[in-house]
């Protein structure tokens, strides 16, 4: 085999041009993006080191840096939720039986209940508590005992429930019914002018159906109409609730047929006009008397009912003379005068000025007053009526203590308490004394026989 020594293997001339054509492109790019480069780095220097660029791009770099920071941590929140608790309370315990047929006792009214769950899922579902009940399901027993388990429902299926107490021990009792009358009250009577009587009531009915288990029947005392009088000043009509109460004055749950009455009640204003007695009360300096005094009002219109001012005859008012020396000649004293029970003015109430003048003071004792009798029962008399006499000293002004007599003193021993024969202390009474004078009886409780 011969070998070709020294011939070379020739490249094709289309080869040969394409390879020199690239190179040339090649340098040429290679120039270009060196070229580009030097002026974009050129640009970055000139900004990043000028004064009036510097704060700008600080600005930029600190807000992608905080964009970074806050997408993470989202990201965290989203992937990571946060577990949470709270407790709901006075949530409303519901039972399936006929309440109409039957009487459920110690079953609590109200349930706190914990949620569980997300803190969002939790958040949501606190905010929804009206809508919540838990069930004590009796709809398939009787009378007896139980221990019926609390079930919570309408809560979300997001959270988890826990009710507190979880069951409760309850007694079924079976309802009967039974008839009551019908009493009263009247309420808001504070919110009604004092000056207003109110009549008895006329109901539609004066009897109720109430249905209950025979134990709590037991319980009940009596069962009222509660008639609502606020800001009532003429005759009204209403509808009025009824309540039935046990014997210490507590309100009873029971079904009540009808629960409420038709009643009309008749507003009305009895007024009566009465005398001003002044009593005058203090100690007086030896030698000083009342001389006379005036008042602003003799007289006042006492509004109540008729029953009240039956018995009212004059308006007895205190008036206080203390601190009275004997260089003073005149004191004005005003006083709030009290009511009686029952009975009311115009106005908030009612105050009086009295305006007293003092002069030269006497005493003088009368041995010889005659005691009079009042209020002796029929068919019985006093042992030696006309033999009993007491003594009286009156002190007052002299020009009264002159012309006074011991018939005019009325000492009065009341025997309404006497209602057979026999012996009696009875304690002496001074009926229309003078205002003015003060009377001090020797001995105000005497013994008398009844015969």
């Amino acid at each position: 085999m011969r070998k070709n020594k020294g011939k070379r293997t020739e490249i094709p001339q289309p080869i040969v041009k394409s390879t020199k054509s690239f190179k040339k492109t090649y340098s040429k790019a290679e120039a270009y993006v060196l070229h580009l480069f030097s002026i974009l780095s050129k640009w970055v220097d000139k900004i990043l080191f000028s004064k009036r660029y510097g704060k700008l791009i600080a600005v930029a770099i600190a807000a992608l840096m905080f964009a970074v920071v806050s997408q993470d941590i989202e990201g965290n929140i989203f992937t990571n939720q946060i577990r949470s608790a709270t407790e709901l309370k006075d949530i409303k315990v519901v039972t399936d039986i006929s309440l109409s047929t039957y009487e459920v006792v110690d079953l609590p009214e109200t349930v706190n209940v914990t949620i569980t769950g997300d803190a969002g899922d939790v958040q949501y579902a606190s905010q929804k508590k009206d809508n919540y009940q838990v069930l004590a399901n009796l709809s398939s027993v009787g009378e007896g005992t139980y221990e019926v388990e609390l079930v919570p429902l309408n809560f979300s299926d997001k959270v988890d429930v826990t009710v507190n107490p979880s069951v409760a021990l309850v007694t079924v009792r079976k309802k009967v019914s039974r008839s009551f009358s019908l009493g009263y009250d009247f309420v808001n009577m504070n919110q009604m002018d004092d000056i207003y009587s109110l009549s008895e009531p006329v109901f539609d009915q004066n009897e109720v159906i109430i249905r209950a288990s025979d134990e709590r029947m037991q319980e009940i005392a009596y069962v009222k109409a509660l008639i609502d009088v606020a800001n009532k000043k003429a005759d009204f009509r209403q509808d009025a609730e009824i309540v039935a109460y046990n014997a210490t004055g507590d309100k009873l749950d029971v079904d009540i047929l009808p629960t409420t009455v038709g009643v009309e009640v008749t507003v009305s204003s009895p007024h009566k006009v009465v005398p001003i007695r002044l009593d005058f009360t203090g100690e007086l300096p030896d030698g000083v008397a009342i001389e006379n005094f005036t008042s602003d009002q003799e007289e006042v219109v006492i509004y109540g009912s008729e029953k009240v001012l039956d018995k009212l005859d004059e308006l007895v008012v205190s008036i206080p003379l203390n601190n009275i020396t004997k260089d003073m000649s005149t004191k004005t004293v005003t006083v709030p005068v009290k009511l009686p029970n029952g009975t009311a003015v115009k106005g908030d109430s009612l105050t009086l000025s009295v305006k007293v003048n003092f002069g030269k003071g006497k005493t003088k004792t009368f041995d010889s007053v005659r005691v009079r009798f009042a209020n002796l029962k029929e068919g019985l008399g006093v042992r030696n009526a006309d033999a009993i006499v007491q003594s009286v000293t009156v002190s007052g002004s002299e020009e009264i203590i002159d012309k006074l007599k011991a018939e005019d003193i009325q000492l009065v021993a009341d025997l309404q308490d006497c209602e057979a024969a026999g012996t009696y202390d009875i304690r002496l009474q001074l009926k229309n004394a003078n205002n003015q004078l003060r009377y001090k009886i020797d001995d105000d409780e005497i013994e008398i026989q009844i015969q």
